[in-house]
């Protein structure tokens, strides 16, 4: 090591070289707040809002590290003046192992204090949550919205863990959906006549409590179940949806919907398939009034043509499609339980079938549907029509995603 090239080089270039590691830092720490509210802002103003909260003790942080920092450099300058390396040495490691440890303790403090320190600012708990958490999807998305229909009271196991409230099953199910890239989880409690509110306030405190506050649709018959779930869910990620209303004996499941600021599946019938469509249109604007002059966006109206079974009802199935092409072309969202198509064939068929129709559903517009998100070609097929359609940028790592 050149002890001596601070007395031998010229001042101005020392001062360059000594300036500039310095300034490049500092401009990439301004830079990282820079884009990350550019970013954050796009989401929307209460997450704008939990970032300048949370900014003062970002401050803090850097402040004790830039500290730590100076203090260290100092000692270490101080032994090299004075030509002891074994102490400068020893300084530098040292220093080391104050920033390792001033990172785990601030990491922990931060942790701990966050939420107590938002609640100070602000008593809307929404805004705490983004202060501590990172958001999982922009609501707003141009992406494919996939619903994972695995937790369904239909499979023994499931009606077995719902009936007893274990969670065991219903948290494994979950974990591999999210895993496999759902991005909202569909709880089917079925008509749950007896303990319908206490069953759904379970599995939303369940599931959101154990994965970061999942999107949920709350699928059930029974209306008081459908608000008390509401009444408990974290919208943190994304708004509840009320799986589903129709046009005829359901239509106020629109109305519940409206009245919570949720999310509403709206079947494109009355009590029965309907027979063409032009039928479908005419329920279609139906609930879209009624949504609307509720003070529902149309956009928080998703609307199912109903999947039909290809083994039995195959000459209905680009009706189906055409009907997702002209939800499409009046600017409305859309979805379904896609997996309909397909019931009743060989269970390798069924892949291949599911695929194909996610395909040629998305490309007439489909926005969503409730599918088996463990199914690998079934989301590979949506994640690739995500990058065809542009709603997500290509890279060669985008089945990763």
């Amino acid at each position: 090591m050149n002890d001596t090239f601070m007395k031998e080089r010229p001042i101005f270039p020392l001062l360059v070289s000594m300036a500039l590691p310095m300034v490049l830092s500092m401009t990439v720490n301004a830079l990282y707040n820079i884009v990350d509210s550019f970013f954050v802002a796009q989401i929307s103003e209460q997450a704008m809002t939990a970032l300048s909260l949370v900014f003062p003790i970002q401050n803090f942080v850097n402040a004790v590290a830039i500290g730590f920092g100076i203090g260290i450099n100092a000692q270490i300058a101080l032994y090299l003046g004075a030509g002891d390396h074994e102490n400068a040495n020893r300084a530098a490691t040292h220093g080391m192992m104050f920033s390792l440890l001033h990172g785990v303790l601030g990491m922990v403090l931060c942790i701990a204090i966050m939420p107590g320190f938002l609640r100070r600012f602000t008593t809307d708990p929404a805004l705490v949550d983004m202060g501590v958490t990172y958001k999982q999807r922009d609501p707003n998305s141009p992406k494919f919205v996939t619903i994972g229909e695995r937790i369904h009271c239909i499979s023994p196991v499931i009606r077995e863990a719902m009936n007893t409230m274990n969670p065991e099953p219903i948290l494994k199910r979950a974990a591999e959906q999210i895993k496999a890239g759902a991005t909202y989880l569909d709880v089917n409690i079925g008509p749950a006549e007896s303990n319908g509110p206490e069953l759904m306030t379970w599995a939303v405190k369940l599931l959101q409590e154990n994965f970061n506050n999942v999107p949920l649709a709350l699928d059930t018959a029974n209306k008081k179940a459908i608000e008390a779930g509401i009444h408990v869910y974290n919208r943190t990620n994304g708004k509840p949806i009320v799986n589903s209303a129709d046009a005829g004996s359901r239509i106020s499941n629109i109305d519940l919907a409206a009245a919570n600021d949720a999310i509403c599946i709206a079947l494109c019938s009355a009590d029965g398939i309907a027979k063409d469509n032009e039928e479908r249109m005419k329920h279609c604007h139906n609930m879209l009034e009624r949504g609307m002059s509720l003070g529902m966006d149309a956009t928080d109206l998703w609307f199912d043509p109903l999947f039909l079974v290809v083994k039995g009802m195959q000459d209905k199935q680009m009706e189906v499609l055409e009907a997702i092409k002209m939800f499409a072309s009046e600017g409305l969202k859309s979805t379904g339980g896609l997996s309909n198509n397909s019931n009743g064939a060989p269970k390798n068929v069924r892949p291949i079938m599911d695929s194909a129709l996610v395909a040629m559903a998305m490309m007439q517009g489909l926005t969503s549907a409730i599918v088996n998100p463990n199914d690998l070609r079934l989301m590979e097929t949506i994640k690739s029509c995500d990058i065809f359609k542009n709603n997500e940028l290509y890279s060669d790592s985008y089945l990763d995603a």
